[in-house]
């Protein structure tokens, strides 16, 4: 955020000073809505959760050198100097996003959505962009209606560009999202039948996630996937934008073919760019190379920054990321890729297990949890996962109830049931108890499983209780 005065920022976002500051044309750069990561001369958003009151912060923050502190609701006690009342915190942060991308014509902003792939893609372009330019993306997985307009505000006064993640649960969050980043470059990753419950078929998927180009800055560019005819159908709207076709498609603008896939991660060709390799594993993360790699090639990186910037990425936290597990009896490899799922999304993760080497008489094991917001196809998708994929892959647990059926309808494997969308600590440590050393083991489920508690059984022999997190979300579930 570039520095500007705490009387324009009042004025952007259309409140009453409960307790004026000591000097309103002071400045302010940076937004936080958490005072454990708040530095000095930011804005401080007291957001109420369901377990903390952020107006119970505004003196810690005011302590830690906040600029100023925004409330939607008068504290009871007084207020620190510098204390701004708002209707609305959200439509508040909303607004000075809104304001600070207007402000900024020459920051260029790249939107990333999609099914699958999201936070991986857009770790990819920052680290092909900064090879060269600066700039910064999404924190974690910054990106609803909270989290992109803090990732927005999080680009420094010489920042040359951002990556703005964007999620979906609902028909229009989208559109919201583009109408305040204004991408110059439009992604879209993949389509799948995630928030099948509220978006309603594939078909609405791809509708909802097609409206990124709604708010494309004059002369940017969509870069897509090419394997949804789905997003084809729902791109014809949009004939006046210029739309490049990423994967394996002949006549596709950027083409990939000679994928390698293994454990040490994916290398493929790309059309006009060369030879390309990342360190995560996993053939699907080829097209994440590759739309990375278009998004360089527009800002006019050449072949070898884009080379650099893929090969020095790291994987987010738990996507798909490898960590061995030092036992008595021998190593555990474990694949983390806890952090949601989707049918599609599954099922690369098998294909991902399906590649690796367990040792000798061990076994590749998969660990999963209910697929979540399927609505009236759930059970359907869950059994559906195990069709054509199951070939080498030894052993399938299952947590949560509809995970548990799909398992049943596959005739082997192991279903520990519970409620749907939940695994008790008492399923996670039986679930690491039929582990053995030498395995390879892969955890995936929906964020609301919470199977990285796997991962903490094994590494300590006894479930772990996860942290409470009391801030608002900043990423769509």
């Amino acid at each position: 955020m570039i520095p500007r005065t705490l009387e324009s920022i009042a004025s952007a976002l259309g409140g009453r000073w409960l307790s004026p500051p000591i000097d309103a044309s002071a400045p302010a750069a940076g937004v936080s809505i958490d005072t454990r990561t708040l530095e000095a001369g930011e804005v401080f958003f007291a957001f109420r959760g369901e377990c903390v009151d952020g107006r119970e912060y505004l003196g810690r923050a005011h302590e830690l050198g906040a600029a100023m502190g925004v409330v939607d609701k008068a504290p009871d006690g007084a207020c620190p100097a510098g204390t701004l009342l708002v209707d609305d915190l959200r439509a508040a942060l909303t607004a000075l996003a809104r304001s600070e991308r207007q402000r900024r014509p020459d920051l260029r902003v790249v939107g990333v959505t999609g099914s699958n792939g999201k936070t991986t893609t857009t770790r990819l372009i920052e680290s092909v962009l900064s090879t060269a330019l600066r700039g910064r993306c999404s924190r974690k997985s910054f990106n609803n209606e909270l989290g992109l307009p803090l990732t927005l505000l999080s680009a420094h006064a010489d920042d040359e560009f951002v990556v703005c993640e964007m999620g979906t649960s609902s028909p229009g969050e989208i559109a919201r999202l583009t109408s305040i980043a204004r991408p110059d470059v439009a992604v879209i990753t993949s389509i799948g039948r995630a928030h099948l419950e509220w978006l309603g078929s594939i078909e609405g998927v791809a509708r909802e996630k097609s409206t990124i180009i709604e708010g494309l800055a004059p002369g940017g560019v969509a870069i897509v996937t090419d394997d949804s005819p789905q997003l084809d159908a729902a791109l014809s709207g949009f004939a006046h934008v210029s739309a490049e076709r990423v994967g394996e498609r002949e006549g596709s603008c950027w083409r990939i073919s000679e994928i390698r896939s293994g454990a040490c991660g994916v290398r493929f060709a790309l059309a006009g760019v060369g030879e390309l390799a990342i360190g995560s594993p996993g053939a699907h993360n080829a097209r994440n190379g590759a739309i990375a790699a278009a998004v360089g090639v527009w800002f006019g990186l050449d072949a070898g920054t884009i080379r650099a910037g893929l090969a020095s990425a790291s994987a987010p936290e738990m996507r798909l990321g490898v960590e061995t597990i030092r036992t008595p009896g021998g190593a555990i490899t474990l694949i983390n890729d806890a952090y949601n799922a989707n049918p599609e999304s599954v099922r690369s993760a098998l294909r991902t297990l399906a590649s690796f080497e367990p040792a000798p008489g061990a076994r590749r094991v998969a660990i999963l949890g209910d697929m979540l917001e399927l609505g009236a196809e759930s059970d359907a998708e869950h059994a559906a996962l195990f069709e054509g994929v199951c070939p080498g892959i030894h052993s399938f647990i299952a947590l949560g109830a509809a995970m548990s059926r799909g398992v049943g309808s596959l005739g082997r494997g192991t279903a520990l049931g519970g409620k749907e969308g939940e695994a008790s600590d008492e399923a996670i440590a039986r679930a690491a108890s039929m582990v053995r050393p030498g395995d390879v083991v892969l955890l995936k489920g929906s964020r609301a499983m919470r199977l990285e508690r796997v991962a903490s059984a094994l590494r300590s022999g006894a479930g772990a209780k996860p942290a409470v997190h009391c801030v608002p979300r900043t990423d769509a579930p």
